[in-house]
């Protein structure tokens, strides 16, 4: 018991500092580190769907997922100014001209999946970049806090929904797909990262001001509860415990990264909503 906990507690301080200083650098680290966190969670995507027999292009995949990444880094850092439908439209069509020289009994069914695949993974990530947005070489340090801060909220979140979730919970939130989420932990989670939302405003300088902070940790922690019981129900429906076993104690990145995934998109809408994007 306690060494488990020690190996999830290490696993966990190396997780968070690597996404920490991907995060602040903006540079090649970021592209790297987000880019092989994107094709792992797409990976272990792909590998999930296998267990039901689904089958999915994995090269296209990998390639259709780092191309879109590369082409919003492209974008925001370095004014490349490429559409991204010059990537996505060919290799769309290559897979439904691919589909046709396959013996498949349901022809729709790989590339459905195949374009889900990159769709839940690497949107996201494309997303993130455009949070943080602006030139590499100009882009002010208050405006790299707004995105470190979201992934704080999501870990904020897990964290205190749990110990909430220990100590009081006896409502099931959703029962048919996660039996351990509880109201109580939902709740706990949500004010006590309301909170911390509230204080971070007033230390950290960012082009958000107080309550847009709190209306924004309200938007991530549902959204992040919501990606983790969508990724609750894909291994569900494979019979899997975890998505992989690459973190110690935690499972795979995708069973760290399923809240991030919702959290993005929606904290990037709401941006746009408050007019900070």
């Amino acid at each position: 018991m306690i060494k488990n906990l020690l190996t999830r507690t290490l696993t966990g301080i190396v997780y968070v500092s690597l996404v920490i200083v991907a995060l602040y650098s903006y540079s090649w680290v970021f592209y790297a580190v987000f880019a092989i966190i994107m094709l792992r969670t797409l990976k272990e995507f792909i590998g999930i769907i296998a267990l039901k027999n689904h089958v999915v292009y994995k090269l296209p995949a990998y390639l259709f997922a780092l191309a879109l990444f590369t082409i919003a880094c492209g974008n925001v850092c370095y004014s490349w100014s490429v559409p991204y439908s010059l990537v996505a439209v060919p290799i769309i069509l290559l897979l439904c001209v691919w589909q046709l020289f396959q013996k498949s009994e349901n022809p729709f069914d790989s590339i459905v999946y195949t374009v889900f695949g990159v769709l839940y993974a690497a949107i996201p990530f494309c997303l993130l970049v455009h949070i943080v947005g602006g030139d590499i070489a100009t882009l002010p340090t208050a405006q790299l806090h707004v995105a470190v801060i979201m992934f704080i909220f999501i870990w904020s979140n897990d964290t205190f929904a749990y110990l909430w979730g220990i100590s009081l919970g006896k409502h099931k939130l959703f029962p048919r797909i996660s039996p351990k989420k509880s109201v109580e932990g939902f709740v706990g989670g949500l004010l006590s990262t309301l909170v911390l939302a509230y204080c971070i405003a007033q230390w950290v300088e960012t082009p958000l001001s107080a309550w847009q902070w709190v209306g924004a940790a309200t938007v991530i922690v549902v959204a992040s509860t919501f990606g983790d019981l969508f990724e609750s129900m894909l291994k569900r429906y494979a019979g899997v415990k975890d998505s992989g076993t690459i973190l110690p104690g935690h499972g795979g990145l995708l069973d760290r990264f399923d809240s991030v995934l919702f959290s993005i998109p929606t904290f990037f809408v709401y941006l746009q909503i408050v007019e900070i994007l």
